[in-house]
């Protein structure tokens, strides 16, 4: 078996304004479910399980979003047509909640219609419009915290090594709106600077997001789970400003899961987490060496090997469904 999510939880490139246009073959749906399906089959997996990405979106600002993501059934399109073309026995089985497997009885399949999405996402925004309702006016009511956002990236500059300080140069505006004002608060790596500022100022990325989402992710060091809410508009200077914006998404994680300043990477807890992941630093060299190749033209699917026949293949006798 293998168990892949298959679907965006990034702010990147769906959050850019107008990415459409500048970022057309950024990671589409199309990357998403061939990048499921050459892994499974390139780990020799009997049964491919979409997983981890069955999510919908139902708050007024993300609600968009749903027409993003990669459903099971585009995901079970492009893997079986995939494992016919190389002649391997190998199926995508779409699990939806509550269904099972056992060796005994085999897959036991909850229905789910897939192409009832758009059905299925209005009767959620009725039965739970009350507790939206209650989020909205909890919204409205925020006012803009420019202290608590001050003191997060001051203690996030503090944390940073010199040689790191030295390399980061970026200057990123953060557009706050609450019922008072719309606020801009200019966050610059160069200078290590935290200032308000006029809506004239320059800079590399402009990042829209809602008051009540930059309140919390300031106090309660929420920003690694800030992008894939998708609770923000990036709007880049240019496009090779994507980069900036990267370095950022990156440093916000590494910072709150502990990471800086680099110190802490040398301490007896760091070295026993990372020595026990060792394997994540070979795959992250794998992937800055194959995706840079000028023939794999930066597509994920070329990190893995062709596909190979399943590891155990008695498991058939257990039959997938249709």
């Amino acid at each position: 078996f293998c168990f892949r999510s298959h679907s965006s939880a990034s702010a990147v490139p769906y959050c850019i304004k107008g990415y459409e246009e500048t970022f057309p073959d950024f990671r589409t749906q199309d990357d998403y479910a061939a990048e499921f399906t050459h892994f499974a089959l390139g780990v020799g997996a009997r049964y491919a399980i979409p997983f981890a990405s069955n999510h919908c979106y139902l708050h007024k600002d993300t609600e968009r979003f749903n027409a993003t993501s990669v459903d099971p059934v585009m995901v079970r399109e492009t893997y079986k047509k995939t494992a016919q073309e190389a002649s391997v026995e190998s199926d995508c089985v779409i699990m939806a909640p509550g269904s099972s497997w056992s060796s005994v009885s085999g897959f036991d399949i909850q229905e789910f219609d897939y192409s009832k999405k758009t059905e299925y996402v209005e009767e959620l925004k009725k039965r739970y419009a009350s507790k939206y309702q209650m989020q909205y006016d909890k919204e409205a009511a925020a006012n803009a915290n420019f202290g608590a956002f001050k003191k997060y990236f001051s203690r996030l500059f503090k944390s940073l090594d010199k040689p790191l300080a030295l390399l980061l140069r970026g200057t990123y505006i953060f557009e706050v709106r609450d019922a008072k004002a719309t606020h801009h608060w200019l966050l610059d790596f160069k200078n290590q600077t935290i200032a308000e500022v006029d809506a004239s100022t320059q800079c590399d990325v402009k990042i829209r997001i809602p008051t009540v989402v930059i309140n919390d992710c300031c106090r309660k060091k929420m920003f690694s789970t800030w992008s894939a809410s998708k609770r923000l508009e990036i709007e880049l200077e240019s496009t090779d400003k994507l980069k900036v914006m990267n370095q950022l998404l990156l440093l916000l994680d590494f910072y709150e899961n502990d990471g800086l300043p680099l110190r802490k990477l040398v301490s007896e807890r760091q070295f026993d987490v990372r020595l026990s992941r060792w394997r994540e630093a070979v795959s992250i060299l794998q992937y800055l060496g194959v995706t840079r190749l000028p023939w794999s033209r930066g597509k994920l699917t070329a990190l893995y090997p062709k596909p190979k026949a399943p590891r155990s293949p008695s498991l058939a006798s257990r039959g997938a469904p249709n």
